[in-house]
């Protein structure tokens, strides 16, 4: 089924339903949380340690969505400049996540995250044997922080969006398609 702000209101409403998994998985420090930040915004905040080889956070949650048509998404967000990944998770790709990279800014900005440049990943490693990333198959989306960088962090999503669908406008709650968090 195609995309709807429907289909992605449970991220919007209900941050409880998110799974932060963090470094502590395999012996590091780090934490995390994904809140309510204010009125229509969601929150990924924490801590990242390089104590004990760690040093990354990360946040998803198991939503099934079809972006067949859509050659990319556009997140909205802020915070202090940090390098965060876009994690796509599929079906067919099973345990592997399909993962972009974007940089925040203090102030809100547009982040055009096209689906060609996806990396299939598993555990910190590119898997070159991976499935293609299916965008009719999406069974969950998340964020991740593991910049080598220790410190606070916070990540303000202010909107996802598909983009390049050739019905963007019956995409969303807008004429661009943005989905509003």
């Amino acid at each position: 089924m195609p995309l709807s702000s429907a289909s992605l209101q449970p991220l919007i409403d209900q941050p409880g339903d998110w799974q932060c998994i963090n470094d502590p998985v395999m012996g590091g420090a780090s934490t995390s949380e994904v809140v309510q930040a204010e009125a229509g915004v969601l929150g990924f905040r924490g801590h990242v340690s390089l104590a004990n080889g760690g040093g990354f956070a990360s946040a998803r949650v198991a939503h099934a969505v079809d972006l067949s048509g859509a050659t990319g998404l556009m997140v909205r967000a802020h915070g202090p400049v940090r390098r965060y990944r876009l994690t796509l998770f599929t079906e067919a790709g099973g345990r592997i996540s399909y993962r972009v990279p974007f940089w925040t800014t203090p102030q809100s900005a547009a982040h055009y995250l096209p689906f060609a440049r996806l990396q299939a990943m598993r555990r910190g490693r590119v898997r070159a044997d991976a499935p293609p990333f299916d965008p009719s198959g999406v069974c969950g989306i998340g964020f991740l922080i593991g910049d080598k960088q220790a410190g606070d962090f916070a990540l303000h999503v202010h909107a996802i969006a598909p983009y390049g669908c050739r019905h963007a406008a019956d995409m969303g709650n807008s004429e661009s398609g943005a989905i509003m968090l």
